[in-house]
């Protein structure tokens, strides 16, 4: 605790009026209260309770009044700025990372049938790798194959990761990203071999599971 922030008091001998009081004048500060009468320790949390369910009504009114400010033509504006910024995330990750098409993957899967499309969809559909979609095409992040083939610690890592993380964008996003338990990118972490436990503990944590 920030010593600067925080007050000692002596026993209260004190009514709910004062306490609102000290709450007026040292808004935002840490009271540490020493209390020895068991029904103003009790008043006390009552009146604690009480005002964070003030304050949190008041920021829903906040809220509430904001949306309705800002109108229909605003939130546009809002949802627009946002499906901007996503365009530009993605057009940024494909620039980084390096990606294959389909047709890159089965060739380099050394599958000889005609559909050059098959061999990414069926991996993609079993959980052993991910792509994205750009445009109408399916790009492939390369880092996830070795020798042709699907790493196998991928399909292990998409498996431990939330549901709505285990494919397209938010995959790619979350592979990516700094990961405060790898200390770097989990597409980072990857290019040492010994480190896939650790990227699918990663990938675990953020599913919510520990292991």
């Amino acid at each position: 605790m920030n010593a600067a922030r925080a007050h000692l008091l002596e026993p209260l001998r004190t009514d709910r009026q004062t306490l609102a009081r000290i709450e007026a004048q040292d808004s935002g500060n840490i009271r540490l209260l020493r209390v020895d009468d068991d029904e103003m320790f009790a008043a006390i949390q009552t009146f604690v309770r009480l005002l964070g369910e003030k304050r949190e009504a008041a920021l829903d009114d906040t809220i509430r009044a904001l949306v309705d400010a800002l109108g229909p033509v605003q939130m546009k504006d809002i949802e627009a700025s946002v499906l901007m910024d996503n365009a530009r995330l993605r057009r940024e990750y494909l620039e980084e990372v390096e990606t294959l098409s389909s047709e890159e993957v089965h060739a380099l899967s050394g599958r000889s049938s005609r559909n050059t499309a098959e061999t990414a969809s069926r991996w993609v559909r079993e959980g052993k790798v991910f792509a994205v979609k750009a445009g109408r095409a399916l790009r492939l992040p390369v880092f996830q194959f070795a020798d042709g083939q699907p790493r196998p610690e991928i399909a292990r890592i998409l498996a431990a990761l939330p549901e709505y993380q285990r494919h397209g964008w938010p995959a790619a996003f979350w592979f990516a990203s700094g990961h405060g338990y790898l200390g770097c990118a989990p597409q980072d972490a990857l290019a040492d071999p010994a480190r896939a436990g650790d990227v699918v503990e990663a990938a675990r944590q953020t599913g919510g599971v520990r292991g």
